[in-house]
């Protein structure tokens, strides 16, 4: 049986399996402040190009609940952004707000960055969800920088996850109050081509909790936590037309009667890694580590003695972060390479 390898840094690792070593794992980017953002962070998304999207809160006089992002470049800390939502649309975000920032993916070719943010609106003080694509501007040699170059307002749809598709789409995972399919397709102007993959009965909270893997540029893997699966979907594309098949699903059935997803990751060889958090019913978080074989059985899993505060895929390995203490700008990373 292939086996997980957990690994370590910055702070020694007690009570490893007997089966684990310690190795070396990557350091965090050299950033001034970057240590304390990603041990504050609530999720990291780990881009096409290297770069991390780094989700953290940022609370706002009249928004507790505000997000904002750091785009920390796999180029160096010159690259570094912040991205927020009353940032690129302040004239549509109602006063004292900051807006929240919810997923993001870059582009094959790494020219585009697609996020999906949310905002109070300034004259209706409705909530608002949306989708946001920057586009990577060179104005000289050594610069660069990512310029909004389009946004538009998803009326009556709450969405999830993002990724490109064919050309100039995007695919996200959605929820539309009114109808079942689990994935919408926009074109960058905002356009909806279609809703695909009918789910049946699903939340709104849902399509946020899924989790998008490209595989190729025709295929794409979601984790469904909802629906204890993971659907494996075929893209395709003919003219101004986009569709999105079912291809087969494996279940990814776990005792506990609710988990939060992490992240996940398809291997090539068909298995399937899945970082989730449990509560116990003394409401004591745990994190898990589930490898799935190609049909959904559970061959192996690893407990981590502390509980992540987020995770993120990077090829075989789910890496899992968190603070040594709530103030420690010292985050630990802990990575589970699946052999």
């Amino acid at each position: 049986m292939r086996k997980l390898l957990v690994c370590l840094s910055l702070i020694a690792l007690n009570g490893v399996p007997a089966h684990a070593r310690i190795t070396s794992p990557p350091d965090l980017r050299e950033v001034p402040g970057a240590r304390f953002e990603y041990a504050a962070a609530q999720r990291l998304i780990r881009l096409s190009d290297g770069s991390d999207f780094v989700i953290d809160s940022r609370p706002w006089p009249k928004e507790p609940s505000a997000t904002d992002a750091i785009f920390v470049s796999a180029r160096g800390r010159a690259y570094d952004m912040v991205f927020a939502v009353n940032l690129w649309i302040p004239a549509q975000v109602a006063d004292g707000t900051r807006g929240q920032i919810y997923s993001a993916a870059m582009s094959d070719d790494h020219d585009w960055i697609a996020v999906v943010g949310g905002w109070m609106g300034k004259e209706d003080h409705r909530g608002h969800n949306g989708i946001f694509i920057l586009h990577r501007q060179m104005p000289a040699p050594g610069a660069e920088f990512w310029k909004l170059k389009l946004w538009f307002d998803v009326r009556g749809m709450t969405i999830g996850e993002v990724e490109f598709g064919p050309g100039d789409t995007l695919l996200t995972t959605s929820h539309d109050h009114d109808d079942s399919p689990i994935i919408t397709a926009f074109t960058f102007a905002g356009q909806k081509i279609g809703s695909f993959v009918d789910a049946g009965k699903h939340s709104g909270s849902a399509c946020r909790e899924m989790r998008i893997q490209k595989l190729d540029s025709s295929s794409l893997a979601v984790y469904d936590p909802e629906a204890s699966s993971v659907r494996f979907l075929t893209v395709s594309s003919k003219g101004d037309t986009i569709d999105v098949q079912q291809a087969r699903t494996v279940p990814a059935v776990f005792p506990e009667r609710r988990s939060y997803p992490l992240a996940f990751v398809v291997l090539p060889d068909g298995r399937i890694a899945i970082a989730r958090t449990i509560a116990d019913e003394q409401r004591r978080g745990q994190t898990l580590v589930s490898v799935l074989s190609p049909n959904g059985d559970v061959i192996e899993q690893w407990s981590s003695p502390r509980v992540w505060r987020y995770a993120y895929a990077d090829g075989r390995t789910l890496n899992g972060i968190y603070p040594t203490a709530p103030d420690d700008e010292r985050p630990v990373i802990r990575s589970v390479a699946i052999q």
